[in-house]
C-alpha cells in the first residue's frame, strides 16, 4: 500500500447513508498520520455523493458543503464574491519552500516549509450607525402591545375571553412555563456569573440565522442598545397584520402556538417548520410570532416600524403600502423598554440569504453589516453547520473580523479557525459531536482536543441540536486586547 509523503489533516467526516447505517470515516483508514488508498476511494465515494470538498493552497480540507443542508443558492455557486480587502480574511497555510540546495534531495526538499506565521488581525473598533434617510411612518395603525396580547388570547380589558382563548393562552403559558424550569431559570444565573460583563453597551448584538428567535437572543443579552438579527423567513407585511387584529379563530390559534411552541421545546426553530408554520391562512410571516414571544417575555413594546436598506446600507422606513412590493432587503425594526433600567432597545430583523453568492449582488447587506453595525457581540446557535461550508466563508470571515467577543455552538464558525494569537477560548459544557444525521459531516476534531484540554464545565440546561438528548456545550470566544 502506497502512502503520501505529506502530512494532510481532514477535519471532515461522511455523511450517513440514506438507510441510517454509519458510513466509514476517513479516521478508519489513517494509519500513522498518513492516508491509505483506501482513503482516497472514500474520498472518490465522497465525490459521488455531492459532498464538495474545500482545500488549501496544501490540498488540506479547510471546509465542505453539505447536501442535505444546501442553501438555495446552491445553482449559484460559479459566481465570485467580491469581498473588501479588510475583510477578506482567510487562515492561509504556510507554503512549501519553493527552493531547495542542489545537494539536498528532491524528497528532503518536499518536507521543507515555512516556519508558521499567525495571520495578522483586521480587527478595528467601529461605530455604530442605524441612521436613517428618511423618517419613521408615523402615526401607527396599529398597537404592537395590543396585538402582542391578542395573539397570546388576551383580547382588550373591556372584551371577555372566550373559552377557546383562555385554553389558547394557558397552552401558550404553559409551554413557556416549561421552558422557564428546565431552561430559562438556569441560562439566567449562568448568564450572571460567565457572560453579563462580556458585551459592552455600545456594541451590536448580532444574531444571525436567528429565525425569530427572540427568546434566547433577550435571555443571554438582556442589556444591549441594539440587536440585529437575520434569517431567511419572511417578515410580514402591513396585510399580515391586519389579518391577525382580525378575531382569533381556533384555526389561527392552532397556527400561531404551533408556530412559537418549538422554541419552547427544542430551544431552536426548525427551518423547514417556520416555512410552513409561518405562512398559514393569510399569516404570512414572523412578525407576529415575535410580537407574542416579547409579551409572553413581559416586554413592552413601543413601536414597529418597517424598513429596508439603501445601496450604502442606510435604513429607509417604508410605509404599510409600501409592504406588499417589498422585496430584497426588507426587515421590521421593533422598540422595546428595558424592562428594570426602562432605557429603549431597538431589534431589527432582517429576511435574507447569507450565503457568498448572494451576498455578491447585495451591497446594501454587505454595506450594512461591514460599516453600519460597528462593534459585534455575536450570538450563533443552531445555524444549520452553514459556515462550515465554502458556500458561506464572507460571513464567517465577517463574524471573525468584526466581533470583539462570539458566543455559539458549535453550528456556528468551525473552531478551528479562531487563532490563539486572536482570541481567548472559554468551553462549557460537554462537546460529543454533531446531533443527527444530517450534520454527521461536521465532526470538530479540534474541537474534541480542545475539551479533553480543559476543565469540565457543565452546563445545566440543554442547548441547541439535540434538545435533551445529547450534552449540550457552549463556546465564548473573547478577542485578545493588544
Amino acid at each position: 500500500m502506497k502512502y503520501t509523503s505529506t502530512l494532510i489533516i481532514f477535519s471532515t467526516a461522511l455523511l450517513l447513508t440514506s438507510c441510517a447505517t454509519e458510513h466509514p470515516t476517513l479516521d478508519d483508514f489513517i494509519l500513522d498520520d498518513e492516508i491509505t488508498t483506501d482513503a482516497q476511494d472514500l474520498l472518490n465515494d465522497d465525490a459521488d455523493k455531492g459532498v464538495e470538498l474545500e482545500k488549501d493552497a496544501q490540498g488540506d480540507v479547510v471546509a465542505s458543503s453539505n447536501p442535505m443542508e444546501q442553501s438555495s443558492s446552491a445553482n449559484k455557486k460559479e459566481q465570485i464574491i467580491m469581498i473588501p480587502e479588510r475583510i477578506n480574511h482567510e487562515i492561509k497555510m504556510p507554503a512549501k519552500q519553493s527552493q531547495t540546495s542542489q545537494k539536498e534531495s528532491v524528497k528532503t526538499a518536499e518536507k521543507k516549509v515555512e516556519p508558521k506565521k499567525a495571520a495578522p488581525s483586521v480587527f478595528t473598533r467601529r461605530a455604530k450607525d442605524f441612521a436613517a434617510t428618511n423618517a419613521p411612518i408615523t402615526p401607527a395603525f396599529f398597537d404592537p402591545n395590543a396585538l402582542g396580547l391578542h395573539l397570546l388570547g388576551k383580547p382588550a380589558l373591556s372584551a371577555t375571553c372566550t373559552p377557546e382563548e383562555e385554553a389558547h393562552t394557558k397552552a401558550i403559558m404553559e409551554m413557556k412555563a416549561s421552558y422557564e424550569e428546565r431552561n430559562l431559570s438556569k441560562m439566567t444565573p449562568w448568564r450572571d456569573q460567565h457572560l453579563i460583563s462580556v458585551p459592552r453597551p455600545d456594541e451590536t448584538l448580532f444574531y444571525p440565522f436567528s429565525g425569530p428567535d427572540v427568546v434566547n437572543m433577550l435571555t443571554f443579552f438582556p442589556n444591549q442598545q441594539t440587536y440585529v438579527m437575520m434569517g431567511m423567513e419572511y417578515v410580514g407585511t402591513a396585510e399580515t397584520v391586519n389579518e391577525w387584529m382580525k378575531s382569533l379563530t381556533k384555526t389561527k390559534m392552532d397556527t400561531i402556538r404551533k408556530a412559537v411552541e418549538s422554541v419552547f421545546i427544542r430551544s431552536f426553530f426548525r427551518t423547514l417548520d417556520m416555512s410552513s408554520d409561518f405562512s398559514r391562512n393569510g399569516t404570512r410571516g414572523v412578525l407576529p410570532g415575535m410580537l407574542l414571544m416579547l409579551k409572553v417575555l413581559d416586554r413592552d413594546v413601543k413601536s414597529v416600524q418597517w424598513v429596508t436598506l439603501n445601496a450604502d446600507g442606510s435604513l429607509r422606513y417604508l410605509t404599510p403600502e409600501a409592504t406588499k412590493t417589498a422585496s430584497g432587503n426588507f426587515g421590521v425594526e421593533i422598540k422595546i423598554t428595558h424592562p428594570t433600567q426602562g432605557y429603549e432597545q431597538t431589534i431589527y430583523y432582517f429576511r435574507t440569504d447569507l450565503s457568498d453568492a448572494l451576498m455578491a449582488s447585495n451591497a446594501g447587506l454587505r454595506n450594512f453589516i461591514q460599516s453600519k453595525l460597528g462593534t459585534t457581540m455575536t450570538f450563533v446557535k443552531s445555524a444549520s453547520f452553514l459556515m462550515h461550508m465554502k458556500e458561506f466563508g464572507w460571513m464567517r470571515n465577517v463574524i471573525l473580523n468584526t466581533s470583539r467577543a462570539v458566543l455559539q455552538d458549535d453550528s456556528g464558525v468551525p473552531f478551528k479557525f479562531y487563532k490563539t494569537n486572536d482570541w481567548a477560548a472559554n468551553l462549557f459544557g460537554q462537546y460529543v459531536g454533531p446531533y443527527g444525521a444530517s450534520f454527521a459531516a461536521f465532526k470538530q476534531p479540534e474541537l474534541n482536543k480542545a475539551y479533553d484540554s480543559m476543565p469540565l464545565q457543565l452546563l445545566d440546561f440543554s442547548f441547541g441540536y439535540g434538545y435533551a438528548k445529547i450534552p449540550s456545550h457552549l463556546m465564548l470566544f473573547i478577542r485578545k486586547e493588544n
